[in-house]
């Protein structure tokens, strides 16, 4: 006996009456169909519904529901449920800062955790995805930016941490060779965007023993190729 489903509720559904089945794209040859219900939101909208879809569950409302519920869910990394823009990378990478800092495992660990570096309770606690989601976005973050600590003994934590390009990362790094810049004490690199020049060649040079401006200046030199003739 086919169930009757009349007047029951499901979520903020109540079904008015059974309507026309449901037929799958592949019904030409599965000849198959499925039970449809009329319903009445509580938003006042009215729906079709496959019956599995009700007695399952997976169907509670019109749609109405989803906006209501969208701030209360917690968004995974790499959901397509996003309550900020960027919301995927910004996620991952904050995944990573605390594998790095976390599970002795990670391939860099005895640089960031086996030195005593962590993640801040404001980032690492219950909630602390958003929180991160929310001073990234307020403190300069762009696609092409990655997070940097302003200290490199210092933990992952706002009053810590910075959005720069890949360039400037690479300089505040340990391993970084610094040279004398009238005075002031920068890496190739950044001397390199200074003078637009080439950073690896630059590099090369000064740790060589050129003269700064030598370095800066010759052009580079340049290998003609050998005809086959020859």
């Amino acid at each position: 006996m086919k169930k009757d489903l009349s007047g029951q509720r499901f979520g903020k559904l109540v079904v008015i009456e059974e309507t026309d089945p449901y037929y799958p794209s592949t019904y030409k040859t599965s000849k198959r169909r499925y039970r449809r219900w009329l319903c009445k939101c509580d938003c006042g909208k009215e729906t079709k519904v496959i019956q599995a879809s009700l007695l399952s569950g997976n169907t509670s409302s019109c749609g109405c529901g989803c906006a209501e519920n969208r701030e209360k869910i917690l968004i995974k990394p790499g959901s397509t449920r996003c309550k900020y823009p960027n919301e995927k990378r910004l996620k991952s990478i904050l995944v990573n800062m605390k594998c790095r800092c976390n599970n002795p495992k990670t391939k860099y660990y005895e640089n960031y955790g086996g030195r005593g570096i962590k993640v801040c309770d404001e980032w690492s606690e219950e909630g602390g995805s958003d929180a991160f989601c929310e001073w990234s976005l307020s403190h300069g973050y762009k696609d092409n930016l990655t997070i940097d600590r302003i200290n490199n003994d210092g933990d992952y934590s706002p009053d810590n941490c910075r959005w720069i390009d890949r360039t400037e990362q690479m300089s505040n790094t340990r391993r970084s060779v610094y040279f004398d810049y009238y005075g002031e004490m920068l890496t190739a690199p950044q001397i390199a965007r200074l003078r637009n020049c080439d950073s690896h060649i630059l590099k090369w040079r000064l740790e060589n023993g050129w003269d700064l401006e030598e370095a800066i200046n010759t052009p580079k030199k340049r290998y003609r190729k050998r005809s086959k003739e020859q």
